[in-house]
């Protein structure tokens, strides 16, 4: 009996459901309800616009802010803009949830995506924060004028890919936007673990693939909570259902083992409409470290 071949659209069907397609949801799947309203203005090229070839980590690396003031738009802690960064050598993306464009704020940014590594070119547009940090910094730095995309291609593909990103993941924990502030570095570092083209950019970045658990964005987990912030008595039940909330980064991009969980319990009286501001999150505290 020959085996039953299946067509390329109940292959797309079955990826649009699995795990591995959640974890950041890419390539776009036609079949995938998230994809299609995260992404619908989206539309992504592959060509290789970028001509200088690069040789090590640091040789060139991007970066923006992503305007994030407007009520809804508001982060779970306030923060107001979304810094972007990225390296293109590795393609090692982050996003940074900040409460303004100051220097200090992109400074601080830099330092955590760099660690001890160096960046011999800043590319950003001429905003003065761009300016003063690399300036603080020592480093050298190039870039396109403020609001003409076609003079800053690199670091607008990267804030297209980010929002796109972020916004199919929330759609499909089924959080508002407001939870953009934990869902932008969960999807990153979904993006940047994953080997889609060769090596990954954690992998180019690290030297070894990453081979831990990864987990989707808002997806149901068991864990246990921090002790510090539990009274539960000696006989109560150690683990609890939990919302997974993204990765604890350490300096130069690295990571201790230790996951972001909210306790599901706590959205009990949240707001998840998509118009709920972060004022009506109020009972969903700051996610657990976790391991």
């Amino acid at each position: 009996v020959a085996p039953v071949r299946r067509s390329v659209a109940d292959k797309l069907r079955d990826e649009a459901k699995s795990k591995e397609h959640k974890l950041y949801h890419l390539p776009n799947n036609p079949f995938c309800q998230a994809c299609n309203m995260g992404k619908m203005k989206e539309k992504y090229s592959h060509r290789k616009n970028f001509k200088r070839e690069l040789t090590v980590w640091g040789e060139i690396v991007t970066c923006d802010h992503v305007y994030s003031a407007s009520a809804q738009a508001l982060g779970m802690n306030g923060e107001t803009e979304c810094f972007v960064i990225k390296d293109l050598w590795s393609g090692l993306l982050h996003a940074f949830a900040v409460t303004s464009k100051s220097a200090t704020n992109v400074v601080h940014c830099i330092q955590q995506f760099v660690g001890s590594r160096k960046i011999e070119t800043l590319y950003s547009d001429n905003a003065k924060e761009f300016i003063g940090s690399a300036e603080e910094l020592m480093m050298a730095r190039d870039g396109g004028q403020p609001g003409v995309p076609h003079t800053n291609a690199m670091i607008e593909r990267a804030n297209q890919l980010l929002i796109g990103g972020t916004s199919t993941c929330l759609i499909e924990a089924g959080l508002p936007p407001c939870y953009w502030s934990y869902g932008s570095p969960c999807f990153c570092f979904n993006l940047n673990t994953q080997s889609m083209y060769g090596s990954s950019a954690w992998e180019k970045t690290h030297g070894s693939a990453f081979l831990n658990e990864r987990f989707p964005f808002g997806c149901l987990v068991l864990f246990k909570p921090n002790t510090v912030r539990t009274t539960d008595q000696k006989w109560s039940p150690k683990a609890e259902l939990g919302v997974f909330a993204g990765y604890k980064i350490g300096p130069g991009y690295t990571w201790r083992g230790e996951y972001l969980v909210s306790s599901l319990s706590e959205f009990r009286r949240a707001d998840l409409m998509t118009t709920a501001t972060k004022h009506k999150q109020r009972m969903v505290a700051s996610p657990h470290s976790t391991k």
